[in-house]
């Protein structure tokens, strides 16, 4: 039976299987495998983006182009996309070289893909001349394996016909030593994809190439997670199969590449079947970052929901945790100011902390303080960086602050040394007398400068409560100083200890007295005797009141008939009570103001602090 034949019958029986799975089986080359149902029998079998063959089914093509089409819409994976748009502002994965040039080429024409063969490849004269020009001390260039190749062009200045090459997937070319000497080998990475042929052919512009980016990667399977790479032969042909619409000139196939015509000989613009090794500048600086950002981008939501990043790109901060040294009087070992102090008392209480700064601000100065108040309070921390250099600067800062170390520095070679002959010394080390006299009166000292801190706190905590009162009393009068006038609320203002009420409490009385329903049983059965003087009464106490009502700001009418007076005097009542409200009101934050103008200022309270970590 032939290969094909038995690959029909395995895919028919057991679909599902990617190439080397059946080379395996079938005891054949991948290469061929591919090469077959790519070519032969793409019109019965699909390869998936995990890079399974299955058999076509109606609606199988569009069913897996619905449920690998969609991107992640986690709130970290909108993130991580927005970042890398702003990336791709600058920083484009392009690659390109001459494809017809008057000089040496920066690229080599290949007649097979070579997967696993790259060292035997860089032994050949051709090769190995276009490897040395990648070798110097200040030389940026770097070898890739390119396949398929993409034809382009345009017209220069003085009207002449250009040709540029370019790589539509590539792999860098890795050696083991430095100046791409001693063995190499390929990246085990994803193909890269040249942004520069996704560019010309999705048409998009710079703002929306990204996006484009993660789709496409996304259909190619590289957000699976599937720890097995393809090759990139295979990713190839899956890109051939999912992107028709590119104007392939030749069938993608890498168990057959054509060399006729070469490349410096193709005229027409589009994607070859070709495979090159060739040289160009190296990776932008961002490259590292690009990577985690992109597979940061692929996590699923449940994989960090719970974390700190989940908590902070999702808006849920736990809330904070009682806490039990919010007055414990910092070690500062380093001089801070008290934005810095407020940073660390912050960092030691609450769930997540973001300190932020340009250089020079302090930023290692509140980590070493920090440490050492973790440390104190009996914390763990793990200090950890990607620059290796801060690591370094904060272990010694810290480590250089006593006789002995409070960070253990973590690495291999020499740092695990000294991590083992330090748990040796504390191991074998044991505290004498002088040592734990010099323990305790520090202690004595530092209990009573938590003493003295916790007072200097105290006042201040009751200065800005004092502050935030009178900033609300004000809020609250703004409009009554403008109702009242300067004179009036001058007035009120010296007499902040008068009793404003007392003067007008005669008055309350006798209207009282002059209410019939107010009366006991006695005084109603008499009320058509001593009504007329209880009356007379008021009117004697009304005239009495004229200056304290003028204070106020109230004005009188004593032209009013018999009649009509009693009514005036019960909303007279009403106005004045309501009167005295807000001229209470206006007295309060008189009051409050004093106060705080009487209390310690918040320079002098922090001089003391100054004065007590001096």
């Amino acid at each position: 039976m032939e290969l094909k034949d038995r690959l029909v019958l395995q895919l028919t029986k057991n679909p599902g299987q990617k190439a080397s799975e059946l080379a395996t089986k079938l005891r054949a080359d991948r290469k061929e495998i591919n090469r077959i149902l790519v070519t032969e029998l793409n019109d019965r079998f699909e390869q998936d983006n995990s890079y399974r063959w299955n058999l076509i089914l109606p609606t199988s093509h569009d069913e897996s182009m619905k449920s690998h089409s969609g991107i992640s819409d986690t709130p970290l994976s909108r993130l991580c996309r927005y970042y890398l748009a702003c990336l791709g502002q600058d920083d484009l994965e392009e690659v390109s070289t001459w494809a017809r040039s008057r000089y040496d080429y920066d690229y080599v024409e290949l007649n097979t893909v070579p997967l696993g063969e790259i060292d035997r490849l860089l032994q050949k004269p051709e090769v190995s001349s276009l490897l040395a020009t990648t070798r110097g001390d200040h030389l940026t260039k770097i070898l890739y394996l390119g396949y398929p190749v993409c034809i382009h062009t345009f017209t220069s200045r003085s009207g002449d016909l250009i040709y540029r090459l370019e790589p539509v997937l590539f792999l860098p070319v890795q050696f083991d030593q430095p100046r791409n000497r001693g063995n190499a080998s390929l990246s085990i990475d994803y193909p890269m994809i040249n942004t520069s042929v996704l560019k010309r052919y999705s048409n998009s512009d710079r703002e929306s190439l990204m996006g484009e980016l993660v789709q496409l990667e996304e259909e190619l399977g590289y957000m699976n997670s599937n720890p097995e790479v393809p090759e990139l032969d295979e990713v190839a042909h899956r890109l051939y199969s999912i992107r028709k619409e590119w104007p392939w000139r030749e069938r993608c196939d890498g168990g057959l590449l054509r060399n006729i015509p070469l490349i410096n000989e193709l005229d027409e613009p589009g994607i070859y079947n070709r495979a090159v090794l060739m040289s160009a500048e190296r990776r932008p600086y961002t490259e590292g970052l690009e990577i985690e950002l992109q597979h940061l981008s692929n996590l699923k939501e449940s994989a960090y929901s719970h974390s700190i990043l989940g908590n902070l790109v999702n808006g849920n901060i736990p809330e904070r945790e009682s806490v039990t040294n919010e007055l414990h009087p910092l070690l500062e070992v380093l001089p801070m100011n008290e934005e810095q102090r407020q940073a660390i008392n912050r960092s030691l209480t609450e769930p997540l902390t973001i300190i932020t700064g340009p250089p020079g601000t302090g930023k290692s100065q509140v980590v070493t303080n920090l440490l050492i108040n973790a440390a104190w309070q009996g914390k763990k921390v793990l200090f950890a960086s990607k620059n290796n250099k801060a690591v370094d600067v904060v272990e010694i800062r810290v480590n250089s602050l006593g006789s002995r170390p409070i960070l253990m520095r973590m690495g291999s070679g020499e740092y695990y040394q000294k991590l083992c002959d330090h748990i040796q010394g504390l191991l074998s080390t044991t505290s004498d007398t002088e040592q734990i006299q010099e323990y305790e009166s520090t202690l004595a000292k530092y209990q009573d400068s938590k003493r003295k801190m916790e007072e200097i706190n105290s006042e201040f905590d009751r200065v800005i409560e004092m502050r935030n009162k009178v900033d609300k009393l004000e809020q609250s009068v703004e409009h009554l100083r403008d109702e009242f006038g300067p004179d009036i609320t001058q007035h009120i203002r010296s007499n902040l200890n008068k009793n404003w009420r007392e003067q007008f409490s005669t008055f309350y009385k006798a209207l009282s007295q002059n209410d019939k329903s107010k009366q006991s049983l006695f005084g109603r059965l008499l009320w058509p005797f001593i009504r007329k003087s209880r009356f007379a009464k008021l009117e004697n106490v009304f005239h009495s009141i004229q200056k304290g009502l003028s204070e106020i700001g109230l004005s009188s009418n004593i032209n009013l008939t018999e009649d009509t007076k009693l009514d005036y005097y019960y909303d007279l009542a009403n106005n004045i009570n309501f009167r005295l409200c807000e001229v209470e009101k206006i007295s309060d934050y008189f009051q409050a103001l004093v106060d705080l103008q009487t209390a310690e200022s918040f320079e002098s309270i922090n001089k003391k602090k100054r004065q007590l970590f001096d």
